[in-house]
């Protein structure tokens, strides 16, 4: 999805590609207030088998994130920054690649 929102950028974008990724990175860092949308999505996972990575992020004290909470993504921001500083390629054959697949492997996954 990253490589195919920076061609769409390098075929439409105005604005610099750096300036853009650092601005959702600061939104990530800041947090944004949960739409609805996205607390009923949130809510429709209570109960089930989620990682305990997902529930400390949207589930936190058991209890699902609401409407207008904050939510901050720090992890996230970490990788737009990287990703504005040396570009799309350091998501897909840099480290940033690597450690999501150290993550997603000791968490079970494949």
């Amino acid at each position: 999805m990253l490589r195919g929102l920076h061609q769409a950028h390098q075929q439409y974008g105005r604005a610099h590609w750096y300036d853009v990724v650092v601005r959702a990175a600061n939104i990530a860092k800041q947090g944004f207030n949960v739409s609805d949308s996205l607390a009923q999505a949130i809510e429709s996972q209570r109960g089930k088998n989620v990682s305990e990575r997902f529930k400390g992020m949207f589930l936190p004290h058991g209890q699902p994130l609401s409407a207008v909470a904050t939510l901050k993504l720090p992890e996230l921001a970490a990788v737009l920054d990287r990703v504005a500083c040396h570009g799309v390629d350091e998501f897909y054959h840099g480290n940033i690649s690597e450690e999501i697949a150290v993550t997603v492997q000791a968490n079970g996954g494949c």
